[in-house]
């Protein structure tokens, strides 16, 4: 038998560094042996929490058990948590990176330490339970060229191979036909079965029905109803103005609330035999009052299943009030993400020349100074690129150091140290500032800006609009590389069960990514040229725009507050000269 999952007051914020809390205050056990599902209307915090489950973000506040095993220990994710359960996120193909579906299954399997001669009959017997046959050739297949269905059916797959003790899963019956769905029943009735939990997001609670012993609705972050399956449908279904609120029931529980029709509870039976009616059995009674000749809204008696395992204060749970989002005002970067492209790479170069033209330490810090300020307010837009701040600023100290070392004889000299750290120390100043700048602009906006420049510059339309896409996708493509090197972060714990911190690859699994990572990017590049193609892109003689591009006041008050600015940089370089 599986362990509970037990979650104490959980707070999650959003990665973007906003502090916008995601997820505030939860507290449930789900427990194992059932089958459970979560649901809500968008931005509820439903994948956030199931993410949050799955070691791939880290928690503000609050703790999550695997039975005695807690997820996270000392600031450190704890592999034998790690080893509970399996995920398969909404989009299937974001876990693929290896160039077969066998290397796919043996990855998936490899934490479990299943001996080798088994596998292959592993993989085999689930590849066929899944409808994903002749197991012989599709093992050859590269995951990729599979359809949204099968990719589907394949991650499944995985999980049934690696057997472990809770599923969690989100929207498990997007892209599949009816067969899928009916094999995904046959899968979490065999979890059931043997004791193991699943847990799943989805807004198709008619597809999962027959099968949910227990119900979470989230809203706003926080749990709203937490009940079994059949208490909140008896609560629930003749209610129209909670069903308006994102949460659809399943036809049958709204067709048996019309019929007064529920089930009843027998002489010894378990919690699990008070399940809501299925289509099969309403069916039936609709069809024995026909037969009798009874219509309208009579009543039945029976008993509904209590929650088993939720708190009242949960199952009785309102409506409760949306998280206030934090400050009054809008954020630095949203403000700044409203100004013309032209008028931010116009502000960035102004100031960045005031930063290049000090040539003495004491303008060159007041530069750090203003570069930290500007970096600070735009941290969410900075947050991304952390790695990349730490590696240049290795690169600071050990640049200097080697250009500083003498061999003959043996020693170190200040002066030959000096002028590298100097102009490094400069760059960083400028990087700081320029990092913000890729998410302060949609690459249409950006796009339409160069085109606009370019056209005033009286430069012929096709090579600007050439021009103007280039650097578009340039700057486009570069966040991808980061959302690549975080799918793979999330591939490593997910189902690597590598015990490392949301956003970051462990270096032993370096390796063997190198090669993955770079075909991801290519397969993106490919379907980049797609898309453009798709689009007309290199075919139209003349492109008419809807959208127009003007500098307004906001935009030239930020260019001037940028030039007073290099103003101040450029009388502190000059200051030395008149003293």
């Amino acid at each position: 038998m599986a362990a509970d999952i037990r979650i104490i007051d959980l707070t999650v914020s959003a990665e973007d560094g906003s502090g916008n809390r995601l997820v505030h205050g939860i507290s449930v056990t789900i427990h194992s042996g059932r089958t459970t599902l979560i649901t809500g209307a968008n931005g509820a915090g439903k994948t956030t929490l199931l993410e949050s489950i799955a070691g791939l973000r880290s928690l503000d506040s609050g703790s999550i058990h695997y039975g005695d095993y807690p997820l996270w220990s000392e600031g450190k994710l704890q592999q034998q948590a790690l080893l509970e359960f399996g995920l398969a996120q909404q989009r299937s193909f974001s876990g693929w990176f290896c160039q077969t579906i066998r290397e796919e299954l043996a990855y998936s399997m490899r934490p479990y330490q299943i001996a080798e001669e088994h596998q292959a009959a592993r993989m085999e017997r689930c590849l066929e339970a899944f409808g994903l046959g002749p197991a012989e050739q599709m093992l050859q297949r590269e995951p990729w060229s599979l359809s949204g269905g099968q990719q589907r059916r394949l991650a499944l797959a995985c999980l049934a191979a690696s057997e472990p003790s809770w599923l969690l899963l989100d929207e498990p019956t997007a892209g599949l036909d009816d067969e899928g769905i009916s094999l995904l029943r046959q899968l979490l009735a065999r979890q059931a079965e043997r004791g193991g939990g699943s847990l799943i997001i989805t807004h198709d609670l008619d597809a999962l029905w027959q099968i949910t012993d227990n119900i979470i609705v989230l809203e706003d972050g926080r749990i709203r109803e937490a009940a079994s399956a059949a208490e909140w449908a008896a609560r629930f279904a003749g209610d129209e103005e909670y069903a308006a609120e994102g949460v659809r029931l399943p036809e049958t529980v709204r067709t048996a609330a019309l019929l007064n029709v529920q089930r009843e509870r027998l002489a010894g039976e378990e919690w699990a035999a008070a399940r809501p009616l299925s289509p099969a059995e309403l069916a039936a009674v609709i069809a024995g009052r026909v037969k009798d000749g009874r219509s309208g809204r009579t009543r039945d008696d029976g008993r509904i299943a209590s929650c088993d395992g939720c708190s009242n204060d949960q199952i009785n749970a309102g409506s409760l009030p949306a998280n206030e989002r934090s400050g009054a005002s809008l954020k630095l970067w949203e403000k700044w993400s409203k100004r013309d492209p032209r008028a931010l790479w116009l502000a960035y170069m102004l100031v960045s020349f005031g930063l290049l033209i000090q040539q003495t330490w004491t303008g060159a810090v007041l530069g750090l100074g203003v570069s930290a300020a500007v970096a600070a307010g735009l941290y969410p837009l900075v947050r991304p690129f952390r790695i990349i701040i730490k590696m240049y600023l290795i690169a600071l100290v050990v640049t200097p150091i080697i250009a500083g070392l003498e061999f003959n004889p043996l020693g170190f000299s200040l002066a030959s140290a000096e002028p590298p750290l100097f102009r490094m120390f400069r760059l960083f100043q400028i990087m700081l500032l320029g990092l913000p700048l890729l998410g302060l602009m949609t690459p249409f906006k950006l796009q339409r800006a160069v085109e606009q420049s370019l056209l005033a510059l009286r430069l012929n339309p096709s090579v600007g609009r050439a021009i103007a896409l280039m650097i578009s996708i340039l700057f486009r493509f570069i966040p991808l590389l980061l959302s690549e090197w975080a799918r793979f972060s999330k591939i490593a714990v997910a189902r690597g069960k590598r015990p490392v911190m949301p956003g970051k690859v462990p270096v032993r699994m370096l390796h063997t990514i190198i090669i993955p990572y770079m075909h991801a990017l290519l397969r993106l590049a490919d379907l980049m040229s797609t898309s453009l193609e798709i689009r007309g892109f290199g075919q139209m003689k003349r492109v008419r725009r809807a959208v127009k591009l003007k500098l307004g006041r906001k935009d030239a008050g930020f260019i001037a507050a940028a030039a007073s600015i290099m103003l101040i940089m450029l009388g502190a370089a000059l200051l030395p000269s008149f003293l």
